[in-house]
């Protein structure tokens, strides 16, 4: 069957097609694997060509052209001017402009076209024409360049001027490839403009488009008087239909548009083809005109049955099978890839296992391309329609009487034949032709209306229109007792330390010995609009398997069935309303804790608990005895690991708990204890003062009670509450409660280390949160000035006033606090002097640096004579030595001396 070419040859013909997929037995009528389009890359980047062919735009697409200008101007020749065209007819709009990969949109324009924003802010300059029959050339390129000149208007020609400012930075690979994002060609609408082609408005409708190109003198050049509009109405209304697609809320699109662009020196029967595609279409020449169709059901419009046959039927029950395949794939412009936009790609290949269990359980592709499709829905529903009709598999040769001469090509008729087991069953006309014997012979191909439905939740596996309605012998039986789970044992953890809850569900397997698979779907219950229902994890021939993307706390319905080894399945078991429970369950307890001075810290090691959800460990500490998990300390957090040694530890009889934690935030049930001293060898205490019971610092927030402890404030007076509030703790406390210790002074400016003491615990009554007023610290040096508080552990700190403080947050728990003992100490340092001269009555010896307090002193005589050697007046600044005869007389001499302290 001869395709069509040119309206020359069309008229040959009585009837003829051209179309997209619609047979297997006649391969002209099914797209064939195309060599790699060669100007696909041409379309998207900068040609330098003296000789290229025109491009025409339909719908929305991305382009590039080629070279047709370019000179450089300016005093230093910093500006290169660059003039692309990008359509060889008027277009709508030209929305956005790519150099190399960065888009400039619009609205990064000023009046002049200039960018303003961006990475070419300030270096690039981009006007828009867009091919008008009355444009006039660029206003600012004719006054900047010689060689451009007012007569340059490029009429029906659509381009970008771009003007580049030099610089290295900006251009670092030279000259940029220049895209633009272009609604394209306008087009004649029949159904707003009846009869009248020279009314045109831009649109994407694909049957618009086909019948443009039909049309145009760069296409087949078609007049008016040869097009069918009625069929070219309908099939425009088919392409305008809105189509469900999956998700919630509910969103559509339309069923098919037409976007993208070619160059005319390829042949018009092969763009023809092509633009069919963006359809799923057909082109039909027909009693002297040309008539559209969009890929879409129709109505039956005749019947045949025995009674209208003159000779043998033919039937032919399956394609080859060479022929034959079960799967799809292949390309589509994907116009919403963020990182390549309008890139040719592959869309996600279509698969049925039906079809694969049909032919042996071995998956065959057959491969189109769809250049004029640029959304990824879309194509999935292109193709799975050719597919869909490609497994209508029986074709027949039917010779009809002339009683039938009214069918035409293109008609969907019923046939009843019941030897065949055939009653009103559809079929497409492929092939009208008149008989030398006096009838009509048509060639018919088996047709559905489901063909053209396409659920993206649901993959379509069985085919919609059955070969014969004689008895099935094939049903598969569902499975049952399916049970949902989900909390603990259902939690999966990722490889970052992530933990995702899953519900899993399970069934009894199915009666059926054939069958192969189960398929289980899930989707939230009783949400409105109802959402569709999506695939879990694929379970094979297990009973059971996980479903995954679900939420803590809300409820879901799964559903399984069974799918027997020749792709039939079951009905639905469903359970319906399980609320997901994420972890519940404690991690276990920690062991084998310990807890053992090491310098100046203390090294903590632990077992690790076996749990999978482990977000890590805390340790908390408080004086031996007193120690219980919600009064005591939080001394640190550790994520992961067995060991931990930390130097923030005051020194004093303590004990240390630990608990695990999880990622919801569940905690051990019992603490882990250990007992330990942290000791203070060679540190010597030069400044400490307890604060409780009398409080003799300045408390804000805090109120002194009359047991000796500090309280926090509440908001609120008794009055206020009608006395009701005695029965709570503190009622509404205040946010925040300070308590300042009386500054200390070590006299001079010195490295010191300071520490506090603090003791608190939850204020009766209270079981939320931890008892953790913070410890601050402010110093100043002797010639400088307190700078505020900051927060402080334990360390070296150089100053020589110190001042703390405690600080309760009331947010992590409202706590008493009965015990506050600011410290300053020194590690403890030694001098002295051997053979040091002390003269008859005595000798003032002075330390070289001053000690804080007042240090241990000891003095031996030099030589063998019987001398005693006395210290006397020691302070923190030296001593006055003596040396004594054995009869008591101040006779002086020679002595070794060494003082030691802080």
């Amino acid at each position: 069957m001869p395709q069509v070419v040119g309206p020359l040859l069309v008229k040959v013909a009585i009837s003829t097609i051209i179309s997209f997929g619609l047979s297997l037995i006649t391969r002209a009528l099914a797209p064939k694997p195309k060599a790699p389009r060669l100007r696909e890359e041409g379309r998207k980047h900068i040609v330098r060509s003296s000789v290229e062919a025109h491009q025409i735009g339909y719908g929305t697409s991305m382009v590039s052209g080629p070279l047709i200008f370019a000179e450089s101007a300016g005093p230093n020749n910093e500006f290169l001017h660059l003039v692309v065209p990008v359509a060889a007819h008027e277009i709508e709009a030209i929305d956005s402009v790519w150099l190399n990969d960065v888009e400039i949109q619009n609205s990064q324009l000023d009046g002049s076209g200039n960018v303003t924003s961006g990475r070419f802010k300030d270096h690039a300059r981009i006007r828009k024409h867009l091919g008008g029959e009355t444009q006039s050339a660029d206003s600012a390129l004719v006054s900047e360049v010689s060689n451009w000149t007012a007569d340059h208007r490029g009429r029906a020609i659509a381009y970008v001027y771009l003007r580049l400012k030099w610089n290295q930075d900006v251009f670092p690979t030279g000259i940029p490839n220049l895209r633009a994002v272009i609604r394209g060609r306008k087009v004649w609408d029949p159904r707003s403009d009846p009869g009248d082609p020279s009314v045109k408005s831009f649109s994407d409708n694909a049957a618009l488009c086909q019948l443009d190109y039909l049309m145009a003198d760069f296409g087949f050049g078609v007049p008016l008087a040869e097009i069918h509009e009625p069929s070219w109405v309908a099939a425009a209304n088919a392409c305008d239909e809105d189509v469900e697609l999956a998700g919630s809320p509910t969103v559509t699109q339309k069923r098919y548009t037409c976007d993208g662009s070619f160059q005319i020196d390829q042949k018009p029967a092969a763009i023809m083809e092509d633009l069919l595609t963006a359809s799923a279409g057909a082109m039909v020449y027909q009693q002297g005109t040309f008539r559209g169709y969009a890929g879409g059901p129709t109505a039956a419009t005749g019947t045949l049955d025995e009674s209208d046959l003159r000779g043998p039927i033919d039937v032919t029950p399956r394609p080859s099978r060479s022929e034959s395949f079960n799967a799809i794939r292949g390309t589509f412009v994907d116009a919403d890839d963020a990182k390549a936009p309008y890139s040719l790609t592959d869309f996600p290949p279509i698969t049925n296992s039906a079809f694969e269990s049909q032919d042996g359980g071995e998956r065959v592709f057959h491969e189109i391309e769809l250049p004029f499709t640029t959304n990824k829905t879309r194509a999935q529903r292109i193709a799975n329609l050719y597919l869909q009709r490609a497994r209508q598999g029986i074709t027949v040769r039917f010779p009809a009487k002339l009683t039938k001469l009214d069918i035409a090509t293109w008609d969907v008729v019923t046939v009843s034949i019941a030897r065949l087991g055939w009653a009103n069953k559809e079929f497409r006309v492929l092939e009208w032709a008149l008989a030398e014997d006096g009838g009509v012979d048509l060639t018919l191909q088996e047709e559905a209306a489901a063909v053209y439905d396409f659920d993206p939740a649901d993959e379509i596996v069985l085919d919609p229109a059955p070969d014969t309605n004689l008895p099935d012998p094939f049903n598969a039986v569902a499975p049952t007792g399916l049970t949902l789970t989900s909390g603990t044992a259902a939690l999966f953890l990722k490889a970052d330390g992530t933990v995702i809850s899953r519900i899993k569900a399970s069934w009894t397997a199915s009666a059926d010995t054939f069958v192969n698979n189960y398929e289980v779907q899930f989707r939230p219950t009783n949400e409105s609009p109802t959402p569709d229902w999506q695939p879990a994890t694929p379970p094979g021939g297990q009973t059971s398997t996980f479903v995954w993307d679900v939420e803590d706390g809300l409820a879901y319905d799964v559903r399984v069935r069974a799918v027997n080894t020749l792709g039939v399945k079951s009905a639905w078991t469903t359970a319906a309303g399980h609320v997901v429970a994420g972890k519940t369950t404690a991690p276990a307890e920690v062991t084998g804790f310990t807890a053992a001075q090491n310098g100046n810290a203390m090294n903590f090691r632990w077992t690790q608990v076996p749990d999978l959800d482990l977000a890590g460990y805390e340790i908390r500490f408080n004086p031996q005895g007193t120690a219980t998990w919600a009064d005591a300390t939080p001394l640190t957090e550790v994520t992961r690991g067995t060991a931990i040694t930390n130097a923030q530890v005051p020194p004093g009889d303590w004990t240390f708990l630990i608990k695990a934690r999880d990622t919801s935030g569940n905690e051990s049930a019992t603490a882990a204890r250990a007992d330990a001293k942290m000791e203070t060898a060679d540190f010597d205490i030069i400044l400490q003062e307890a604060q409780a019971p009398r409080w003799p610092g300045v408390a804000s927030g805090f109120v002194r009670h009359h047991g000796g402890v500090l309280v926090p404030d509440s908001q609120n007076l008794a009055s206020d509450d009608g006395f009701e509030t005695f029965d709570v703790f503190v009622p509404n406390p205040v946010a925040s409660a300070v308590y300042e210790a009386p500054a200390f002074d070590v006299d001079f400016d010195d490295t010191v280390r300071v520490w506090g003491d603090v003791v608190s615990a939850l204020g009766p009554g209270e079981t939320l949160g931890v008892a953790d007023p913070a410890l601050e610290i402010d110093t100043r040096k002797d010639a400088g000035a307190f700078d505020g508080f900051e927060p402080w552990g334990i360390g070296n700190i150089e100053a020589r006033f110190v001042k703390l403080r405690i600080n309760l947050d009331t947010s992590k728990g409202v706590a008493k606090v009965t015990g506050f003992k600011p410290t300053v100490d020194l590690f403890e340092r030694t001098e002295g002097a051997k053979a040091a001269t002390v003269a008859a009555g005595g000798q003032a010896i002075a330390f070289a640096r001053a000690f804080h307090t007042a240090p241990r002193v000891a003095a031996t005589v030099d030589g063998t004579s019987a001398l005693i050697a006395t210290k006397e007046n020691v302070t923190t600044t030296g001593f006055t030595a003596h040396v004594f005869d054995t009869g008591g007389t101040d006779v002086g001499g020679t002595l070794d001396w060494q003082a030691t302290g802080a």
